[in-house]
């Protein structure tokens, strides 16, 4: 969490979380001799590599393509919001590079599909909590959110049964944590 106020999660950290939901995991690896840990690998991508044995591979793809589809849902997409789908595609475990996940990304970010029948793919319900979360922090990546963004979060609340109340007071959390972050690093760029 560099840089970030104790309360943000960034989205890799938000799958981690979701990797290691004890509800939903039951086979967190934990480091050792053989783990990924005494390789050198990251945690992220330890419980990344939990999730891919966790969930079928076609709700992982449909939370890569419902992330996608919202990043590009305004009709572009920022570096950071490019940044923040890759991180978190590997943090679930899978790779930005793989053939099939490039492709699924960037067929949404030429003609999105629609969003409702993208999550309605996504059955478990701690992973479509962690999607829509993963949603918003994508959407608002780049310190704000566009009316289009806004109403694709608020359409995947729906589809998911989720209070769309809540999705706009997580929108409204998320960017003031991002605002957060950045007076902080103003202030500390003051003293160094």
């Amino acid at each position: 969490m560099t840089g970030r106020s104790p309360r943000w999660r960034s989205p890799v950290e938000s799958a981690a979380a979701l990797a290691v939901s004890p509800r939903i995991c039951c086979h967190a690896e934990q480091p050792g001799p053989s783990s990924a840990a005494s390789h050198g690998q990251p945690p992220a991508a330890r419980q990344g590599d939990d999730m891919t044995r966790e969930y079928p591979e076609e709700q992982l793809m449909a939370f890569v393509q419902a992330m996608a589809n919202v990043a590009a849902s305004d009709g572009r997409v920022t570096e950071d919001e490019r940044q923040h789908l890759d991180d978190m595609v590997v943090g679930i475990g899978l790779s930005p590079q793989d053939a099939r996940v490039s492709a699924l990304i960037e067929q949404e970010f030429q003609k999105p599909s629609r969003l409702t029948d993208i999550v309605g793919k996504i059955e478990i319900r701690e992973m479509r909590a962690a999607l829509l979360r993963m949603i918003v922090e994508v959407a608002c990546a780049d310190g704000e959110i566009a009316n289009e963004e806004r109403a694709s979060v608020k359409e995947a609340a729906t589809a998911f049964g989720l209070d769309v109340s809540v999705a706009d007071e997580l929108i409204d959390w998320t960017l003031a944590s991002i605002k957060l972050e950045q007076r902080e690093q103003e202030i500390m760029a003051k003293l160094l």
